[in-house]
C-alpha cells in the first residue's frame, strides 16, 4: 500500500471523499484536476493498524465501510469460503478514525449476497444499519458498499430510498464514474498488486477494457442459463 500511495502522489492526484464529491456537486467547493477516492471494505482491525497509519502520512484521505452488526468480531463471510480469519474493528477505534477526518459508509449489518436475501431482510441491512452507524459516529452516513459487489435494479432503489446518496459495485456499474451513483464501479487493488498492475489500472483505458469482460461474461452466463 505505501508503494500504491507513492505512486498516487507522484502521479499528481489527490484524494477525497465523497462528501467532498457531493460538496463539488453542489457548488461548494472545486476538486483537484485529478482526484480519486480511496475505499476500503468490510472494516478489519488491520485496516487500523496497518492502513490507516499510511493514510494518515501521507495526508491521504479514504473511506471506510462497516458493518453496522457491532457485535461481529470476525469475518465469517470470509471465513466460510477458505479466507483466513479477520478480527473485525471495535467501536473505539472507528468512532477515533471518524474524528481524524475519515469517512465512514456502511457495508450491511451482517455481509449478506443482498441479491439472494428477501426484500424485508435486504432492507433491514441496508436501512438499519446506515441508523445505527450514524448514532455510533455522530454523522449522516451517506455511502455503502454492496457486500460481495452483489447488486441489482431493485436493491439499488433500496439503497437509494433509505437515504443513501452513494451505492458502491465492485465489478457492476458503468466504466465511468458519476453514470449510475447507486452503482460506482471502483477498481480493486490487494497487497498483491504490483507497481505495474496498478500503473496499468489507473489509466482510464482500463476502466473501459473492465467493463467490457464484465458485460461479455454477463451476456455469456445470460446465453448460458
Amino acid at each position: 500500500m505505501r508503494r500504491h500511495l507513492e505512486l498516487l502522489r507522484e502521479w499528481g492526484f489527490k484524494t477525497i471523499s465523497f462528501k467532498d464529491y457531493s460538496a463539488y456537486t453542489g457548488g461548494a467547493t472545486v476538486l483537484p484536476n485529478r482526484c480519486v477516492i480511496l475505499t476500503f471494505d468490510d472494516g478489519s482491525d488491520e485496516m487500523y493498524q496497518n492502513a490507516l497509519t499510511l493514510l494518515m502520512e501521507f495526508g491521504a484521505k479514504a473511506t471506510f465501510f462497516v458493518l453496522g452488526d457491532r457485535s461481529l468480531g470476525i469475518n465469517n463471510w470470509d471465513h466460510k469460503r477458505g479466507f483466513d480469519r479477520m478480527n473485525l474493528i471495535e467501536d473505539h477505534k472507528l468512532i477515533e478514525m471518524h474524528n481524524a477526518g475519515y469517512e465512514v459508509g456502511s457495508h450491511s449489518m451482517t455481509h449478506p449476497v443482498l441479491t439472494e436475501v428477501s426484500t424485508e431482510l435486504a432492507e433491514k441491512e441496508i436501512r438499519d444499519s446506515k441508523s445505527l452507524l450514524e448514532n455510533l459516529v455522530q454523522e449522516e452516513v451517506t455511502t455503502f458498499a454492496y457486500p460481495h459487489g452483489a447488486t441489482n435494479d431493485f436493491v439499488k432503489k433500496i439503497v437509494e430510498a433509505a437515504g443513501y446518496s452513494y451505492g458502491c459495485g465492485v465489478y457492476s456499474g458503468p466504466p465511468k464514474f458519476g453514470g449510475d451513483m447507486y452503482d460506482i464501479r471502483r477498481i480493486p487493488m490487494t497487497r498483491r498488486t504490483n507497481a505495474i498492475e496498478f500503473a496499468l489500472k489507473m489509466m482510464t483505458p482500463y476502466e473501459h477494457y473492465a467493463w467490457l469482460r464484465w458485460e461479455a461474461g454477463k451476456r455469456l452466463r445470460g446465453f448460458a442459463g
